[in-house]
């Protein structure tokens, strides 16, 4: 009885830490974000040029973990007028982004660009497999 409860303990402090971690995640990101961004805007003259565009964009690629975290950023970027596109993608490797990089920047000039994978060794590109069967 008490390996059993202690083992139940165990998972829920686990999912709680993830829990925790992912939230912590999602806030870094953001944080970095609109520090990155604000202080250009604070140090603008007051009187300037009309804007490019509407608002700001800030492209996100990577992963599954940053994808799940996708509508948590855009949330908080907007609030402060920034655009989130979101060209994360689960199981891919920044390898796999690359073909998408150049028309994403001319398409969008975005402001910032946050490059964000976790580990995923698996895609042809990253293991040396192009073309081949894993």
């Amino acid at each position: 009885m008490l390996k059993s409860s202690t083992t139940a303990g165990a998972i829920r402090f686990r999912r709680t830490l993830s829990r925790s971690t992912s939230l912590a995640s999602v806030l870094l990101v953001c944080a970095l974000i609109v520090a990155s961004i604000a202080p250009a805007a604070a140090a603008t003259p007051t009187v300037r040029p009309a804007p490019i565009s509407a608002s700001p964009y800030v492209v996100i690629y990577g992963d599954s973990i940053v994808h799940s975290a996708g509508p948590f950023v855009r949330l908080a970027l907007a609030r402060y007028g920034i655009r989130l596109i979101d060209a994360s993608v689960g199981g891919t490797a920044p390898c796999d982004a690359l073909q998408f990089v150049a028309s994403d920047m001319a398409r969008y000039d975005p402001r910032l660009v946050v490059i964000g994978y976790v580990g995923n060794s698996f895609s042809p590109c990253i293991n040396g497999t192009q073309g081949e069967d894993v």
